[in-house]
């Protein structure tokens, strides 16, 4: 049973009504969880990305900690689910 599955049932147990009164969201959403609602990070996506930065820089002959340090955004997607 995963992490997201187990919290919404400790939810269930505690006496709250998922979705009725409270939303459930997981921020880093397992493709195994179908059923809870959350944000899907992409991780294919950040790896393909990693690994193009790190061959532009071996292209460049750039080594060591960069001077000025870049940020990568990969966008996440929303998967719906039955906790909302």
């Amino acid at each position: 049973m995963s992490a997201e599955v187990c919290q919404v049932q400790w939810l269930r147990n505690a006496g709250l009504a998922v979705p009725e009164k409270v939303a459930y969201v997981f921020f880093t959403h397992a493709p195994e969880s179908n059923a809870i609602a959350g944000v899907a990070n992409n991780p294919e996506g950040i790896a393909a990305a990693a690994v193009d930065m790190v061959v532009a820089q071996l292209h460049r002959n750039e080594s060591g900690v960069p001077a000025e340090p870049r940020i990568l955004l990969i966008t996440p997607h929303w998967v719906p689910g039955e906790t909302i």
